[in-house]
């Protein structure tokens, strides 16, 4: 793989996948990345390194939107239909794939020099003398949407974003489920050449709150209510609104006191309890294995805790460092959602300090498990081939694994005593 201009040794992006080694499970080490999980990467522990590519991009010509591609039978230039990564690798699987299949590179060079994106996910249009570009990505995909949001950042100008997001699909089956909006990073809108940024569709509240989780400033955002039927569309369809109604409930979090709770109706009426207040002010909250323990947009639940609580001290452990728990005394653990082959990394590490965390239990350390994580401290968890994995038994509970039939759960039920 041949190093790009604009390739960096860390992604920008929320979600990285392929953390772990898939031979020992260590960390590991990116020599560059395109975006999310690809690029290059090696293990420092095993030496496991990605496999040497057949076909790859040596060089790509952005105003001819040309791409040279290193094969087996050397380099040869391609036409682009566009030149974001994504497209990019999708234009080399179809080179490699033909080429594999014995196809003449002439001939799969006049198929690349005829392909066009379809208008409905990437257009461009002239509008009273201003640029229009119609993006679509596949609604509750962080990955795709994510790299809209990359698009948006890159393209030079001024600029204003109006977002339309999960609108047919929401409006027609609604779910619950707004984890994906802190999977997607938003905050590439987060720009001073953005000058404004509009929201619109059934999820309009949601994606607020999201952007200003991004840090975008309150003045820039403006979103619309659904329109009354038979109106359609933002310019004939409800009342536009300024966000301000949710500032109080981002902005103001931790700002009032530790004592407090903030809502937009104001801080609650509980009496203040400096005692209290000094115990949340030197709180000190224990993160464990945020670069794996973070699905379903789980960053988000870490990045709001943080500005709940901001005079707390948080200390994020790696999967190879040793938890502070085991060392000292903390007030509250955080333990995020992760893949079902990263639970068993999970409970070899948690395995031996059982006794040190009913120890904590006893003094009042609060346990905070979102998602799967939860499973770890029952018995055991049920694989889909009928074979058990042990787990810490804190609790008597047991999961099992339906890895084609997912659907949320629920626990519902009391801990009288320890078992």
């Amino acid at each position: 793989m041949t190093p790009l201009p604009n390739d960096v040794e860390e992604a920008p992006t929320l979600v990285q996948d392929v953390r772990a080694c898939p031979h020992c499970g260590a960390t590991l080490e990116w020599d560059l990345r395109r975006y999310h999980h690809i690029g290059r990467a090696h293990c420092p522990q095993c030496g496991f390194t990605s496999p040497e590519a057949r076909y790859h991009v040596s060089a790509i010509d952005e105003n001819a939107r040309r791409m040279t591609v290193e094969g087996p039978d050397g380099p040869r230039q391609f036409a682009l239909p566009n030149t974001s990564p994504i497209n990019v690798y999708n234009a080399l699987s179809a080179v490699a794939l033909l080429a594999e299949f014995g196809l003449a590179k002439d001939r799969i060079a006049q198929c690349m020099d005829q392909l066009t994106i379809v208008e409905s996910r990437f257009s461009k249009v002239e509008l009273k003398g201003r640029g229009l570009v119609l993006h679509l990505a596949k609604g509750q995909n962080p990955i795709a949407c994510s790299q809209a949001c990359a698009n948006v950042q890159q393209a030079p100008g001024k600029k204003t974003v109006l977002l339309l997001l999960d609108d047919a699909h929401d409006a027609a089956h609604s779910v619950e489920n707004t984890a994906w909006l802190y999977d997607t990073d938003f905050e590439f809108l987060n720009q001073p050449d953005i000058l404004q940024v509009a929201v619109a569709g059934p999820r309009h509240w949601d994606v607020a709150v999201r952007l200003l989780m991004a840090g975008l400033p309150q003045e820039k955002l403006i979103h619309w209510e659904d329109p009354p039927p038979g109106r359609g569309g933002l310019g004939g369809g409800g009342p536009r609104h300024r966000v301000r109604a949710l500032r109080p409930v981002l902005g103001g979090l931790g700002q009032r006191g530790q004592g407090q709770a903030a809502s937009a109706h104001g801080p609650s009426p509980a009496p203040r309890n400096p005692s209290r207040e000094r115990r949340q002010r030197t709180m000190k909250i224990e993160i464990l294995f945020p670069e794996f323990c973070n699905l379903y947009g789980d960053l988000a639940n870490m990045a709001y805790l943080r500005r709940c609580l901001p005079q707390a001290e948080f200390v994020e452990t790696s999967l190879q460092e040793e938890p502070l728990l085991a060392r000292e005394k903390v007030d509250m653990v955080y333990l995020g959602p992760m893949t079902e082959r990263l639970q068993e990394a999970v409970l070899e590490k948690l395995r031996p300090l059982r006794a040190r965390i009913w120890e904590l239990i006893d003094q009042d350390t609060l346990f905070l498990c979102t998602g799967n994580a939860l499973e770890l401290f029952g018995q055991y968890i049920v694989k889909e081939d009928g074979s058990r994995l042990e787990c810490l038994s804190l609790f008597p509970l047991y999961a099992q694994r339906d890895m084609m039939h997912r659907h949320n759960s629920v626990f519902l039920g009391s801990l009288r005593a320890r078992p």
